[in-house]
């Protein structure tokens, strides 16, 4: 299992800041949805909202992956 990732390096994969990473991290279950959209899924690491958030990174390349406007990466036009 490769290690999790923290939203400074995830911001560094995307190009983003973490900033971004944390606003269009998955809402916690039970917890209204923000109308922030892409979502990215996330590992939060306690219960309040003020968990620390980390993310698998083949969660990550999915993420880019499934948001591909235009691309040819995996066969897609």
């Amino acid at each position: 299992m490769e290690p999790l990732l923290t939203p400074k390096e995830v911001a560094k994969m995307l190009g983003m800041s973490p900033q971004y990473v944390r606003d269009h991290a998955c809402p916690p279950p039970g917890k209204k949805k923000r109308n922030v959209f892409p979502l990215i899924p996330v590992v939060r690491l306690g219960s309040s909202h003020r968990a620390e958030l980390r993310f698998r990174k083949q969660d990550i390349l999915k993420f880019i992956e499934d948001n591909l406007v235009g691309g040819t990466e995996s066969g897609r036009l």
